[in-house]
Parts: C-alpha cells; structure tokens; sequence
C-alpha cells in the first residue's frame, strides 16, 4: 500500500465517522454537516459566479 492509497483510506474512513456521529446525534450532527455542506457549495458557486463574470468582462 502506498502513501495516496493510505490516505485515500483515511479520508474515507473520516468521512464514515462523521456520518456514524451524524446519525447518532441525528439532530446536531446532520444539522451541521447539511449547515457545513451548503455554506460551502454556495461559497463554491459564488466564486464560480464571480470568475465567469470577470471573463465575460462584466467588471475590470
């Protein structure tokens, strides 16, 4: 095993933790990952937004 595979591995096995605790404290634990999840898919599409607009020339 090499060093990308174990820390695929590990990113992986993270992942499932935070899913295990999201579903134990359903609640808390899914409110913040869906919290977490959106802020940055949003903060995403706004950087995305404003790239496309300064190729299209929008603002210098």
């Amino acid at each position: 095993m090499n060093r990308a595979q174990g820390i695929m591995i590990g990113i992986l096995l993270y992942i499932l933790l935070i899913i295990i605790i999201g579903i134990i404290n359903l609640n808390i634990g899914l409110m913040m990952m869906l919290v977490m999840m959106v802020s940055v898919m949003l903060y995403g599409l706004g950087l995305f937004l404003v790239l496309l607009y300064k190729d299209l020339g929008g603002y210098n």
